[in-house]
């Protein structure tokens, strides 16, 4: 039995088939297979006389007609003769385009692929649930006892198919450290393909609590069912304000922030390289690009004139090579 194989761009001065059944097989069968190659039959029978050869759910380039000597084949269901839109071919890499025909076409009696989905046609299936979690630790700045702060993380799907966020799951409950939507956190939540979840951190400390913690972010995806996500603060008195200076690396400060034109932007880096410095809405879609280039280590100030921007609360996001810091600001207009 031949099953979930791909035979591609294989080619002989003969041209030679991509698959020859030989003498000393009686009985082949071919399931969710591709064949795309230059040669001509795809599939050739050796000793007709003691080979049979059964094929359904195979994406098959020249359909029946590539089958040397049909009289031999059981030409079953589900095959098609389609280009079967390889991600780069020609570089070696036949892994599935979201658009190929061969995704949820093998057979359906077959086992289903890692992701819970109808099998595949082909060597590779497409991952149709793939979390991305950004970022995957969270700073925030000295807060006073007893005052909230809070910061977002976002949860995309890069997969192809719907994604359930499950539950979020404290990893260390005493901390004062609390994941979850400021309101109401309502799972399972759907995250569509190529969107994205926001999920507030909040970070509300008091004189018992521990400003540092972890907690797990629980998905339907197969391969990482569980993602998890580092956090951590700083808490002064209300009448210490010696450690209120910005970190190196972060965004220390928005003013005015609420604001309804404009707002001044102070951030730090921590070494010279690449840094950018984007806007985005709670959707997660980029609105704004204050920065993005080479800048040299210090402190720098940047404006954002949201003059046609809809009023709504927005995300700053700062990066630089290993590096992620996410604020909050409000426009009202």
């Amino acid at each position: 039995m031949v099953n979930n194989c791909t035979f591609a761009n294989n080619s002989w001065d003969w041209p030679i088939p991509s698959v020859v059944i030989s003498q000393d097989v009686r009985h082949a069968i071919i399931s969710n297979c591709i064949f795309d190659n230059e040669g001509d039959p795809e599939i050739f029978l050796w000793a007709l006389d003691t080979t049979a050869i059964e094929i359904s759910y195979c994406n098959i380039e020249g359909g029946e007609d590539a089958v040397g000597d049909a009289d031999y084949v059981s030409w079953g269901e589900g095959n098609i003769d389609e280009d079967p839109l390889f991600v780069n071919a020609d570089e070696g890499d036949y892994h599935l385009t979201a658009e190929s025909p061969c995704i949820d076409t093998g057979d359906p009696d077959s086992a289903e692929d890692p992701d819970g989905s109808r099998a595949d046609m082909g060597a590779f299936y497409l991952h149709q649930r793939d979390i991305e979690v950004e970022p995957l630790e969270l700073f925030f700045q000295p807060t006073a006892w007893g005052e909230l702060d809070s910061l977002p993380v976002f949860i995309g799907n890069a997969g192809g198919t719907t994604l359930y966020l499950t539950e979020i799951i404290p990893a260390l409950v005493q901390a004062c450290i609390q994941p979850g939507e400021i309101g109401e956190f309502d799972p399972p939540i759907e995250i569509e393909p190529d969107s994205a979840y926001v999920l507030w951190v909040y970070f509300k400390p008091d004189s018992s609590a521990q400003p540092r913690t972890s907690f797990v972010i629980v998905s339907d995806d197969p391969d990482e069912p569980e993602v998890y996500v580092e956090a951590s603060g700083e808490f002064v008195g209300v009448d210490d304000d010696s450690d209120l200076q910005p970190v190196a690396f972060s965004i220390s400060s928005a003013y005015p922030n609420p604001f309804n034109s404009s707002t001044q932007i102070e951030y730090g880096l921590d070494m010279s390289g690449k840094a950018s410095l984007e806007i985005y809405d709670i959707s997660g879609r980029m609105v704004a690009s204050l920065f993005d280039g080479y800048s040299a280590r210090g402190n720098h100030v940047a404006q954002w004139n949201a003059a046609d921007v809809p009023t709504g609360l927005y995300i700053l996001r700062l990066e630089t090579e290993g590096k992620v810091d996410l604020r909050k600001i409000t426009l009202v207009k």
